[in-house]
């Protein structure tokens, strides 16, 4: 039952991988938030690799659930909120320890404003896999009606790979700044 269950969640991981394109920055990576694995990080290659920010999970019971993070001990203090009264901003909360790129984040203010670990645009933040600070204008979309589609958004300022981004338009879709090719 339990090689059942990974071999289903390997082969809806594959389709993911394939249906959301190579431009995403991709891991093999899932930091565990909940449950009895909460606070660690599972190295789940030679699977194939999903887009940092992706929901992941251990297929356990109790089940442990997380987000896939970047690859080579990306980290950051950066928490760049999506939802809430401070969406669209990025607070660091250094001396904080810095966590995965793409773990969820809060502010714990009601009411509350939450989002996801975001590179350091100067390439601080704990980066110890190289590449960190890396920013891009391009805004790949894995939600809503583009799914699937990347639009370039220069001129304006490019901000970190992995930082979630959205079109504005309704309805809304959404998805992560990507590096350029």
């Amino acid at each position: 039952m339990k090689n059942a269950r990974l071999g289903l969640m390997v082969f809806i991981l594959t389709i993911l991988t394939s249906a959301l394109g190579a431009a995403q920055q991709t891991s093999t990576l899932c930091h565990f938030e909940k449950g009895p694995r909460a606070g660690q990080t599972q190295d789940y290659a030679p699977q194939a690799p999903l887009p940092v920010g992706t929901p992941c999970q251990d297929g356990q019971q109790p089940l442990s659930t997380g987000h896939v993070v970047a690859d080579g001990g990306q980290t950051s203090t950066l928490c760049h909120f999506e939802k809430g009264p401070r969406a669209g901003q990025t607070q660091d909360y250094a001396p904080q320890a810095p966590l995965p790129v793409g773990t969820p984040c809060q502010d714990g203010q009601q009411p509350l404003s939450s989002g996801h670990v975001v590179a350091s645009g100067n390439g601080g933040g704990g980066n110890a896999g190289g590449g960190g600070g890396q920013t891009s204008t391009l805004c790949h979309f894995e939600k809503g009606p583009r799914a699937g589609q990347t639009q370039d958004y220069a001129p304006q300022a490019p901000l970190p790979v992995g930082t979630p981004c959205q079109d504005g338009q309704q309805p809304l879709s959404s998805g992560h700044v990507v590096a350029h090719k």
